[in-house]
This record gives C-alpha cells, sequence and structure tokens, in this order.
C-alpha cells in the first residue's frame, strides 16, 4: 500500500517523537511504501518557528519527504496562517497513495487534499489535535480561525473522509463542538508510542542508567520537554528538592522557554538534579528507558504516552485523556503539594514504584502501542466507531503539547 502523510497544518520536525514522525515509521516496517507531504515550517532551536527551504529528500527511516511551499496571501503572516500550498496535487498525482492521512484540521489546503481523495476513489483519515489549551486561546482564534476559516474548509473535506480521528477526549469535544463534525465521523485515537522487546529494553537501560552514573536502587525520575510555565517545571524541581532521598535522581531533557534563570539557580543547588538539555527523539527514549517514573505534573505532552511505553510510572495532571488512558491505575497530582506528597510516599515505602510500572505497561501494551494503532488505518471503521462516553467529552482543559 501507498501511503502519505500529509503534515500542512503545522510543523515537520526531524528526530521528533511525535505521531507524524512514529506512525510513518510503523507504515514502513509493516512494509507499505510512505512518504511525507509536509508545510516548509519548523522548530528551529527546538523553540522558536522557523522554515526550510522546499524541496525533497530521504529521512532516517528511509522515508521520501517532499516540503511544499505556501501559496502567497497578502504577506507571510496571513500565508503562514491561511496554510495553501504550491504543487499539492501534482506531488499526490505522481505518487498516487492507496491511504491519505492529514495530520490536522487547521489548514485551507485540506480542501483540495479531500477532493483529490474523492476524485481518486482514495481511503482519506484527517486527524486532530485542536483543543482550546492550544488552537482557541483567544476569541479570534476560537471563532474566526478556527471557528469560521478552518471550519469551512474541514466540512468541505468531511464528505470525503472515512473518519476525524481525535487524538484526545479534548479534540474531540472541540472537533464536535467548534468545527461541527458529527459524531458518526468522530473517533479517538490516541497517540501511542513505541514498544521494545524485553531485551532491547534491558540493553537501552542498563547502558543508559550507566552513562548516568546510576545503579539498579537509584529510582530515576524524568521530565521533558518545551518547559514554559505551563508545564509547572518550576513547581517540580521545588517539590523534588524538598524531599531529601539520596536515593532519588531527577533527569531533565529539553529546553527551558521561561524563569531561565531562577531554574537555572535551582538546577544548581541540587546535584541530584541532572539536566541534559535538548535530546534527539531517539535520545529521549533510550533515557526514559533509563527512567522509572515520569513526571508531568502541567500542559500535556506526547512523551507522557513513550514513557508508559518505556515500561515508567508516570505522574500526571487528572485530564480527561489521562484518565482514559490510566484509569484507576494513574497517580494524579493538581497541586505541588500533591507532588511532593507523592514523593514523599515513595521514599516512604508507601508507594510501590515497580508495582506501578507493571500496572501503567500493562494499559500501553493494551491501548498505545503503534504497531495496534497502525492498523486502524489499514482497515474500513467500524459502524459504531470507538467514540469515548458522552460524561469523558464536556470539558476542554488540556491539549498536545508539541
Amino acid at each position: 500500500m501507498k501511503i502519505v502523510h500529509c503534515c500542512l497544518s503545522n510543523t515537520y520536525n526531524e528526530g521528533y517523537t511525535y505521531q507524524e514522525n512514529l506512525l510513518s515509521v510503523q507504515n514502513k516496517q509493516d512494509g507499505h511504501e510512505v512518504w511525507i507531504v509536509a508545510s516548509t515550517e519548523i522548530y528551529k532551536g527546538n523553540k522558536h518557528i522557523g522554515y526550510a527551504e522546499p524541496g525533497s529528500y530521504v529521512n532516517g527511516a528511509g522515508i521520501k519527504v517532499i516540503r511544499v511551499p505556501y501559496i502567497k496571501v497578502i504577506n507571510d503572516s496571513v500565508s503562514h496562517k491561511f496554510r495553501a500550498y504550491k504543487g499539492v496535487r501534482s506531488v499526490l498525482d505522481t505518487i498516487g497513495p492507496d491511504l491519505i492521512v492529514f495530520h490536522g484540521i487547521a489548514a485551507w489546503e485540506l480542501k483540495s487534499v479531500a477532493k483529490y481523495a474523492a476524485e481518486k476513489g482514495i481511503t482519506f483519515y484527517i486527524d486532530n489535535h485542536a483543543c482550546l489549551i492550544n488552537s482557541g486561546r483567544s476569541w479570534f482564534s476560537k471563532n474566526i480561525l478556527h471557528g469560521t476559516f478552518y471550519r469551512y474548509a474541514l466540512q468541505k473535506a468531511l464528505p470525503a473522509a472515512k473518519r476525524v480521528l481525535c487524538i484526545g477526549t479534548d479534540e474531540y469535544s472541540f472537533a464536535r463542538t467548534v468545527y461541527k463534525v458529527p459524531e458518526s465521523k468522530l473517533e479517538l485515537w490516541p497517540l501511542g508510542g513505541n514498544i521494545q522487546t524485553e531485551e532491547e529494553y534491558r540493553r537501552t537501560r542498563e547502558s543508559r542508567r550507566h552513562q548516568l552514573n546510576v545503579d539498579e536502587n537509584t529510582i530515576v525520575f524524568m521530565h521533558s520537554g518545551k518547559m514554559n510555565r505551563d508545564k509547572k517545571t518550576k513547581e517540580l524541581l521545588q517539590a523534588f528538592s524538598s524531599v531529601r532521598d539520596e536515593r532519588f535522581a531527577l533527569v531533565i531533557a529539553g529546553e527551558f522557554l521561561e524563569d531561565t534563570e531562577e531554574i537555572q539557580d535551582m538546577l544548581q543547588q541540587d546535584l541530584r538534579i541532572r539536566y541534559l538539555g535538548w535530546k534527539s527523539g531517539e535520545e529521549l527514549l533510550e533515557l526514559l528507558a533509563a527512567a522509572d517514573v515520569y513526571l508531568q505534573p502541567g500542559s500535556m505532552s506526547a512523551t507522557m504516552q513513550n514513557a508508559m511505553c518505556s515500561r515508567c510510572a508516570v505522574v500526571v495532571q487528572p485530564t480527561d485523556i489521562y484518565r482514559y488512558f490510566l484509569e484507576d491505575t494513574g497517580v494524579y497530582v493538581q497541586t505541588p503539594a500533591e507532588l511532593e506528597q507523592f514523593l514523599l510516599d515513595v521514599s516512604g515505602g508507601k508507594v510501590e514504584i515497580s508495582k506501578l510500572r507493571r500496572l501503567h505497561f500493562e494499559r500501553a501494551k493494551k491501548m498505545l502501542d503503534y504497531r495496534n494503532i497502525a492498523k486502524r488505518l489499514y482497515k474500513e471503521p467500524k459502524s459504531d466507531g470507538c467514540e469515548p462516553k458522552a460524561a469523558a467529552l464536556e470539558t476542554d482543559n488540556g491539549g498536545r503539547s508539541r
């Protein structure tokens, strides 16, 4: 099967562990021919939006990536919001795909790709990463940009789409309420992760823990991402430093976007904390294998799913999607005091980390393995879909941290 991933609603970045990166690799491992048609938008320095040159290349996974230029609409700023591109139709004609996945619902180009899929009789899916926290943060964004302009493009594309696949309950609700997608077209399709064999995992874990100079008696906590105030990294550091257990180590990978000077002071005051800077997707997965607990007390992150797949216990906010993944096995914290209490309970032996890790890994194998998630694309959707219960869809309080 020829599969095209259209990454035309957002950035496309090599070396990350986002859905478009891992899913396309899984498609290739499943024996399919895979292409990525992407915008020129990228992260530069892992924190600022920048732009690559249009053109094509083969990435490290052996997948051909074709970056297409924006159509000029008034000026560069408007063009980047309009999200229409030159040459997409001719690229698709050259490939002749059997399946197209359009990542993101916020792009004018969605209309033309849907039209192509309808004309050629191609299986066509749209996925949604947009929710109130990341795409509707102002009245203009919610009601004009998403609620009017992008919604018009999506409504034109809907007849050609098998389903709108939503990465979380908040994204499901956003598509239903802001984009007016009917329930019959919506399906919950969570972000996943890659699960290593036991032998691969053990080898990676031993190697990385050796590099970190920690033994098996050390409890390694991990935190990562583009760290702003919403991530609650400062509160996490304060809670960790207040629990003086020498068996604890905290590994941080990523970029600090705010409170940099204050956070650097906190890092230097606790020798158990190791800040490693930004790491590639592959390095991040290796570090997760070395860790025991992934701490994500703030805004949502796709790394949480990778952490579960890497056999970490996870500590997260009690959002609807995390409750969907973890149910009653979850460790949920909303305040710094609750996070500190969890660390005290671990230190005092009231929380059995090995048990938590087993529970969360079992949930990952059941719900988050990309080998299973990818299979969803290769078959027709069931008539009843996989919609979450209505009670889980009443709030929009989380969002993917890209």
